[in-house]
């Protein structure tokens, strides 16, 4: 997904903005606020994160993953382009390094931060064990997209790919942004040549669709991965922006005309986001004429760009009620962390998946609302305390010169409109009580925040996967369930035993592992409680995963998870049994039945 740099429209020196951050300005001169498009941001961001919990927070959804929200990283590209034309209309030489250390500023810290975080919750063990050195270092300094392998592209938080596809962005920008007025035609063409290269090198190579295994090129590595595929969204970003200072003060219709055509622009965006996962039908009748590789660059993204441009053209106009809604305070404050959101809520999903089964007494019902309360929480502690304070430290050590040339008059506003929306007022009163130094401001959401993570610490106190000598799984097998011993659960796997402990009003269940071959822990265990007549009591699952992602031949391990002893009452099997890809059955694997005698 794109980078953001969250800028206030102020006089003061600060890096302008992206993709993420529409509320940037020059730092020379004071820049109008596009606060609708901060707030978009957020729902934007919004998207990729429910593509990325389908299946996982809540069930698996078909209609869902129908959708390609993962559209929401074009959407931020082509913003990016947008926000640093229209905030750097020209960059002089002297200025150029500046502008790529302010961009560095602005990105670096929070993506250290997530990465980090990472290393604490789930790699701490195994950083030298899983990945080379090298894997890691590529992830620090932000060039693991151009490695055309999974394991690398989408190696520890998997998502800052995108992060590295915008570092390309910041060094061809002083470049893109050179005479943009006379030259935006070569250059548009120039990054449509490099996006059609990279499908046809993945057509004319006959790769994969998409493959994990190692040392392997897939067409989904470089047509969606590889940045310069992505250069063309880039530059019709700032094509649009070229065009809205053309063209945007001749834009003259009156609020409602206006509401309208951003309420078009919204229905075509949610239309083109639907029908941009191409249909197996209409794959299948064109395949003949265009390649895999073209069909995926289709997929990802050459839908929507269109739609995007119009959008982001009329809510930058500010007429319409959308853009007026669009600038709510609140809404623009989620903008404005939606950066630190996208980094790291996939860091706390893979934590959630990890430690599933310590979460067994909470509702499901309560496991979507409180895993975005957290994410939103752990972002606004990012904005607050690391991105913006590293970020204004960091560009205090370059000095401070003008970055860009005085902007052109800003579009007169028509005759009988407003020059700010309405909510300029409660925006004002809510910046400056942004600025404002109350204790109390700092302190609520550092007290919110240590609300949510306590509740986190309880119920991840039980070890996601414990590893085990063979003479501890000896002592785990007695007292085990009968018939559950020995029973093979798959290719190179078995269940050595399954054993229920009761302790007050609770009950731990405990299940012992053992391999003959290396395996990928890639798979869900289903438990499923039953009565007498074959009713389900109670299901649920987790993520049989441990920090090094995979068995070495002869490991031993055990699960074990927390259970209300009133379930098991009435219960008298235990079943299992083993899912891939959290909602197809692994092949080989058998449901087991188990007895539940606890007597």
């Amino acid at each position: 997904m794109s980078i953001n740099s969250g800028n206030s429209a102020t006089a003061t020196p600060a890096p302008a903005a992206s993709g993420w951050d529409s509320q940037a300005h020059a730092p020379a001169l004071s820049r109008p606020r596009l606060p609708a498009l901060t707030s978009l941001r957020f729902f934007a961001a919004f998207l990729i994160v429910f593509h990325h919990i389908n299946g996982i927070i809540f069930p698996y959804s078909k209609t869902l993953h129908r959708w390609n929200l993962q559209e929401g990283v074009t959407f931020f590209f082509v913003l990016s382009g947008f926000i640093l034309t229209y905030v750097y209309p020209e960059l002089r030489a002297g200025a150029r390094l500046r502008f790529l250390w302010a961009r560095i500023a602005r990105i670096w810290p929070a993506h250290l931060f997530a990465l980090a975080l990472l290393l604490y919750l789930i790699y701490w063990q195994s950083l030298a064990g899983h990945h080379r050195p090298w894997v890691f270092v590529a992830n620090i300094f932000l060039l693991q997209a151009w490695f055309p392998y999974y394991h690398v592209f989408f190696s520890f938080n998997a998502v800052s790919w995108t992060i590295s596809v915008e570092m390309l962005f910041y060094v061809l920008f002083p470049f893109l942004v050179w005479k943009l007025a006379q030259t935006w035609h070569v250059k548009l063409i120039a990054a449509f040549g490099l996006m059609a290269l990279m499908c046809y090198l993945a057509s004319a190579r006959g790769l994969p669709y998409f493959s994990a295994a190692h040392g392997v090129i897939s067409q989904t590595a470089l047509t969606t991965i590889n940045p310069l595929s992505r250069v063309f969204q880039f530059v019709f970003g700032m094509m649009v922006a070229l065009a809205w200072r053309n063209y945007g003060h001749r834009f003259t219709l009156g609020r409602i005309s206006t509401t309208v055509a951003e309420v078009l622009a919204v229905a075509l965006c949610t239309w083109t986001v639907y029908h941009a996962n191409v249909p197996a039908a209409w794959h299948a009748g064109v395949n003949s004429t265009l390649s895999f590789g073209q069909l995926l660059w289709l997929r990802q993204g050459a839908f929507d760009y269109v739609p995007f441009g119009i959008l982001i053209f009329l809510l930058a106009t500010e007429r319409g009620l959308i853009s007026l809604l669009l600038s709510f305070s609140p809404l623009v404050v989620l903008g404005e962390i939606s950066y630190s959101m996208y980094l790291l809520h996939q860091v706390v999903l893979r934590w959630y998946v990890l430690r599933m089964q310590a979460f067994t007494l909470v509702p499901h019902v309560l496991i979507l609302p409180f895993y975005l309360a957290l994410v939103l929480a752990l972002s606004y502690v990012s904005f607050a305390f690391i991105e913006t304070p590293a970020r204004y430290g960091l560009t205090r050590l370059f000095p401070k010169k003008s970055v860009a040339r005085p902007p052109a008059t800003p579009p007169p506003v028509p005759a009988g409109e407003s020059p700010k929306p309405t909510m300029h007022v409660l925006r004002a009163r809510w910046e400056s009580f942004m600025h404002s130094k109350a204790p109390w401001k700092i302190g609520l959401p550092v007290a919110g925040f240590g609300l949510l993570v306590a509740p986190v610490i309880y119920f991840a106190r039980l070890p996601e996967v414990a590893w085990i000598t063979q003479a501890t799984a000896a002592k785990l097998q007695q007292g085990s369930l009968p018939q559950s011993m020995w029973r093979p659960m798959g290719p190179n796997l078995t269940l050595l035993a399954a054993r229920v402990h009761p302790a007050g009003p609770y009950a731990y269940l405990t299940l012992v592992w053992h391999n003959n071959a290396f395996i990928h822990l890639n798979h869900e265990v289903v438990v499923r409680l039953l009565t007498a007549g074959g009713k389900v009591r109670k299901s649920f699952h987790f993520r049989q995963e441990d920090s090094r992602l995979a068995a070495l031949p002869n490991s031993y391990w055990f699960n074990r998870t927390r259970l209300r002893e009133r379930w098991l009452k009435p219960s008298t099997q235990l079943q299992l049994v083993l899912l891939k890809n959290l909602h197809e059955k692994l092949a080989g694997a058998p449901t087991v039945t188990i007895p539940l005698n606890l007597k």
